[in-house]
């Protein structure tokens, strides 16, 4: 039995409330969310992204707008309760944790994040500045870092070369 598709009309804002807390991705690679009046929608991964970043639970209402074939998502204005992370447990001390690996390639990954932040803070920035909606996911962050990780040790390569 097909569901209605619920066709986001662009610059037309919809307040929706997911069946489910996660999407599914289907056959053509996007992912369909279920709202709880029994429609579907579909979404590229960025854009699903997006509602994930939101953390939203089954049937908690949101609001979706696309715009220029990118989609925009935010929360309703109702503030969620600040729930605290659990402690960690008494049996567990600091000095019984295994200390981060200090070594080239984690260092080279650490640095690779920390340029991907920059930089996509900057993409951001300016997006921001020509009217464009730009978020950063994730999935971006990490695709950004591992970008510059791969292209490092290619520049690293390089210079071994011409030695």
């Amino acid at each position: 039995m097909q569901r209605p598709v619920l066709a986001l009309e662009n610059g037309t804002p919809y307040e929706i409330a997911l069946k489910y807390a996660t999407g599914k991705q289907v056959a053509n690679g996007r992912i369909m969310f279920s709202t709880v009046d029994n429609e579907v929608f579909f979404v590229d991964e960025f854009d699903a992204d997006q509602i994930y970043n939101l953390e939203l639970k089954p049937q908690e209402a949101f609001r979706i707008m696309k715009r220029n074939k990118q989609i925009i998502v935010e929360r309703k204005r109702e503030e969620r309760p600040v729930v605290e992370a659990p402690a960690a447990p008494a049996s567990i001390e600091r000095n019984q944790q295994s200390p981060p690996q200090n070594n080239s390639l984690s260092g080279t990954m650490a640095a690779a994040y920390v340029a991907a932040v920059d930089a996509l803070l900057i993409a951001r920035d300016y997006a921001e500045h020509k009217g464009i909606p730009f978020r950063i996911s994730p999935a971006e962050l990490r695709a950004c870092a591992h970008s510059i990780f791969i292209q490092s040790g290619r520049l690293e390569e390089r210079k071994s070369w011409q030695r």
